[in-house]
């Protein structure tokens, strides 16, 4: 989009030298290649996450899930991770987004996202909060 804004100011001041035209094709294939990589980090991350998908899938006993997640995520990073699954819990109970804030001393951006995924028709982790409520 930036580059079609440039292609549309410099012609309407009437550039066409060589050099700038140049420029602009090489900045066009620069773009081009920025989305290529992404497009392929996406694939690859994808492809890496459905391999641990695959390992998590194979452990039979939640102790072998638990040393594995201890073995490959930083303290920090299992922090976060159950800090993520609380809030949801926490909303699945009906507790207000504010409430929830307050009590753990965090942003409603870290919340909203929760709440949105819990919102959403079809929603995997809804159904696992379900399932758990059963039990």
């Amino acid at each position: 989009m930036f580059f079609l804004h440039i292609w549309r100011l410099t012609a309407f001041l009437g550039r066409t030298d060589p050099d700038f035209t140049r420029y602009y094709h090489f900045f066009l294939e620069f773009h081009r290649l920025l989305i290529y990589v992404s497009v392929n980090r996406n694939k690859i991350t994808m492809t890496k996450l459905t391999e641990i998908a695959e390992v998590l899938a194979g452990l039979d006993e939640v102790e072998d899930v638990e040393r594995f997640c201890r073995e490959i995520f930083s303290p920090r990073e299992l922090d976060d991770l159950a800090l993520r699954w609380q809030l949801l819990k926490e909303l699945h109970q009906g507790e207000t987004q504010r409430a929830i804030a307050a009590r753990h001393r965090i942003s409603l951006c870290k919340i909203t996202r929760g709440s949105k995924i819990l919102k959403t028709e079809g929603s995997f982790i809804l159904q696992l909060l379900r399932k758990r409520e059963e039990l």
